[in-house]
């Protein structure tokens, strides 16, 4: 209902101007922003005009991309482009304090990236959150991408486990690890897939548990991962059609799983190898899955006792606990796993089991060299992280800031490093104490790596906030039948990554 009065105006009033606020068109209309993301700044100085309130307090600036991502709140904007690839839309929001009025003003931004070449470093920053850095080369110029899932869809993830680039024809999709589960990213553009969480990867939605990658392999055709402490092992995922089915990490005929070891052994000298070394950590022995065929063939879903067909004795079968297991592409040992005697309390504890996998077409053969006792490692039995030489018998290990090597055939260990000691480097005139967080070993089929007889290591400046006080660094194992020597490859050493908890090298 409307009612309608009549009145006398008595012109007794007293007038307020009110303030406008208004954006010009200059850096708004008819233009859009090309920008490569992780590389440029992107900055805008609006014109604006204000009738009455000259007061900069009196206004509040707001700078948002597609209409809920802040990015600045003063009035020109200075942005260090750090969001995915893509089109975005821009607004610049100007609110009259005194009166509550809001104008804006939007452009158009297109974002690239230079994702082709370098390190992908997943890690986390100092309040616990999983974060992705990149060390890009592009052409001469080596670029860090900082926090590039910053603005994405993924929710907020915490400890980072394990960042896994596959090398295949099939599903290219980079999986990134964490306790709160596992996501996809598209390898080109490093934005989250559609329906990202590695769980819509299984046949069987409802058999899937948190999605924790632990580890993961590529071989040429085949693909084994560790997720939630089991096994999944099968044909690479062409195309995204087929999916992960059920874990393998039991025998024939029984389908009660069994305690793994979290890594496993393969050869990286055949591409059309499809056998894999597991270790059962319940019944402490050594089993393998896989095709005997030497064109490879699909694989069985199950795993199988080891034949004795060289030698019969007890290797396959120690009665030890699981540690880790090493891969390298020695052509005479493709791997190595360490064992321990259950209540293990020093070196002498633990044993190295160095192996051999043969496919050929003579069929499936397993050779290995006598297990070696460890009682020269020095805190072995202390070690979080490994690696081993391509070329020379040479297990790495850290320890807290220590860096050792083991050499199996003189059985001899040595302390190669030290960045608490006499490694450290210096920083504004002090010495800085760094901790190893990880350690990369170059996981290429023989033929295919752009490596040589290298690892690299993930060091951590504690007294640095965690998102940028991590560094990677290079090292090449030289050849010297008479020591165990490495040296820093020049131009290798990058800082300013988060704290480091895997990487890989995209190509």
């Amino acid at each position: 209902m409307v009612f309608h009065s009549c009145y006398k105006d008595l012109g007794n009033y007293d007038y307020r101007e009110i303030n406008e606020v208004m954006i010009g068109e200059a850096g708004f209309v008819d233009t859009t922003y090309n920008y490569v993301s992780f590389v440029d700044t992107l900055r805008i100085t609006p014109e604006v005009e204000n009738s009455i309130i000259q007061d900069p307090d009196n206004y509040e600036f707001r700078w948002i991309l597609n209409g809920k991502d802040e990015i600045g709140y003063e009035k020109d904007l200075i942005w260090p482009v750090n969001r995915p690839q893509g089109g975005y839309t821009l607004f610049f929001r100007i609110k009259d304090k005194s009166t509550g009025v809001v104008v804006t003003r939007s452009v158009g931004v297109n974002l690239i990236t230079n994702f082709s070449n370098g390190w992908l470093v997943w890690g986390e920053n100092e309040n616990g959150e999983a974060q992705l850095d990149m060390l890009a080369f592009v052409n001469n110029d080596t670029l860090l991408m900082k926090d590039i899932l910053n603005g994405s869809e993924l929710p907020v993830l915490r400890k980072p486990t394990f960042l896994f680039l596959p090398i295949s024809i099939g599903d290219n999709a980079i999986q990134l690890g964490s306790e709160d589960g596992t996501y996809k990213l598209d390898k080109n553009s490093l934005t989250p897939l559609e329906d990202a969480h590695l769980k819509y990867s299984f046949w069987d939605l409802s058999s899937v548990g948190n999605c924790v990658l632990q580890n993961a392999n590529q071989m040429m055709f085949f693909r084994v991962e560790t997720i939630d402490g089991n096994l999944y092992f099968d044909n690479d995922r062409f195309g995204g059609y087929q999916k992960i089915g059920n874990p393998s990490n039991h025998y024939k005929g029984d389908y009660e799983l069994f305690k793994m070891g979290n890594k496993v052994g393969f050869d990286f000298s055949s591409p059309s190898s499809s056998v894999i070394v597991v270790y059962d950590d319940d019944n402490k022995c050594f089993l393998y899955q896989g095709s005997t065929s030497p064109m490879g063939g699909g694989v069985n879903g199950y795993c199988a006792p080891i034949p004795n067909i060289i030698v019969n004795d007890d290797f396959w079968t120690p009665g030890k606990d699981f540690v880790t297991a090493i891969n390298s592409r020695n052509v005479m040992i493709s791997n190595y796993t360490i064992l321990k005697n259950p209540g293990s309390s020093s070196p002498s504890d633990y044993y190295l089991y160095p192996y051999k996998i043969n496919v050929s077409f003579s069929g499936l053969e397993f050779t290995h060299r006598n297990p070696q006792q460890l009682t020269n490692a020095e805190d072995i039995d202390k070690a979080e992280f490994f690696a081993c030489s391509s070329r020379k018998t040479v297990i790495f290990y850290t320890v807290g800031s220590r860096l050792y090597g083991y050499d199996y055939s003189t059985a001899q260990g040595k302390l190669l490093l030290d960045f608490e000691g006499k490694d450290r480097i210096m920083e504004d005139g002090q010495p800085v104490t760094e901790v190893i967080t990880a350690m990369w070993n170059e996981q290429y089929i023989m033929g295919m790596s752009p490596f040589g007889d290298e690892f690299y290591i993930g060091l951590y400046n504690p007294a640095k906030p965690a998102s940028s006080a991590g560094r990677l660094v290079g090292y090449r194992v030289i050849d010297n039948p008479n020591d165990i020597v490495i040296e820093e490859i020049p131009d290798n050493s990058w800082k300013g990554l988060c704290k480091i908890a895997s990487m890989a090298y995209k190509s």
